[in-house]
C-alpha cells in the first residue's frame, strides 16, 4: 500500500521543511494522540512507545513484535545492526524506520539521510488496511485548498487523519504566499 496518506504526507513535510509552520501542521497530522488498550511495557525502546502512543488503538506491541487487532504480527527489531541503506530500503524491520530523524529546517542534507523513506509495508498494512478494500473502506474525499484550486484528494479517516487535513487546508489558504506550493492539488490516494 505504497499510495497510502502516510507516504504522501511525508513527501509534503519533506518539501514543506522550509516553512516552520508547514512542518508543524504536518507533524500534527502524523502524531494523533490516541491512548488506550496497551499494557505497560517495561523500558521498550522510544520508538515503540512512541508508535505506541500514536497507533494504540490499532495494534499491541509484546516480544519485540508488533500485534495487529487481526493477530498479524511484524518484527520491530530484526537484529541485523549492519545493515546497508539498500537493504533497510528492500528488507526494514519497523526498527529502521527511524533510522533518520526529520530534519531542522536548517540542517544541511546528508547523504542517504532520507527521513520517511525506509517504511516496513507491513507495519502500515496493519494500520491502514491490509487489503485495497479495507484501505478503501477508510476513505473519505475533501476538498484540498479549493481557494488556490486544490481540488478533492481521498484520504484516510484512520487516526482522524482526515479532520486534519481539513484543519491544515483551512490554516494553509490563510498563507496565499504559498499558492505556487498549493496550487494543481494533491494526490492522496490513488
Amino acid at each position: 500500500m505504497k499510495n497510502t496518506l502516510l507516504i504522501m504526507v511525508m513527501s509534503m513535510a519533506a518539501k514543506a521543511s522550509q516553512c516552520p509552520l508547514l512542518v508543524c501542521l504536518f507533524t500534527a497530522v502524523l502524531s494523533p494522540i490516541v491512548m488506550f488498550g496497551q499494557t505497560p511495557i517495561a523500558n521498550p525502546p522510544d520508538a515503540v512507545q512512541k508508535i505506541i502512543r500514536y497507533y494504540s488503538a490499532y495494534i499491541r506491541y509484546e516480544n519485540n513484535q508488533f500485534i495487529s487487532k487481526s493477530g498479524s504480527t511484524v518484527v520491530y527489531d530484526d537484529g541485523k545492526n549492519d545493515k546497508s541503506y539498500i537493504d533497510m530500503i528492500e528488507r526494514p524491520d519497523v526498527e529502521d524506520q527511524f533510522t533518520f530523524a526529520y530534519p531542522i529546517p536548517s540542517k544541511k542534507a546528508i547523504r542517504y539521510d532520507d527521513p520517511g523513506r525506509i517504511r516496513n509495508d507491513t507495519f502500515f498494512r496493519m494500520i491502514y488496511g491490509e487489503t485495497k478494500e479495507a484501505v478503501e473502506n477508510n476513505l473519505t474525499t475533501i476538498d484540498w485548498c479549493p481557494r488556490f484550486g486544490g481540488g478533492t484528494i481521498r484520504v484516510t479517516q484512520i487516526l482522524g487523519i482526515d479532520q486534519k487535513l481539513r484543519m491544515i487546508s483551512a490554516e494553509l489558504e490563510n498563507h496565499p504566499e504559498w499558492t505556487d506550493w498549493l496550487k494543481g492539488g494533491a494526490i492522496a490516494y490513488d
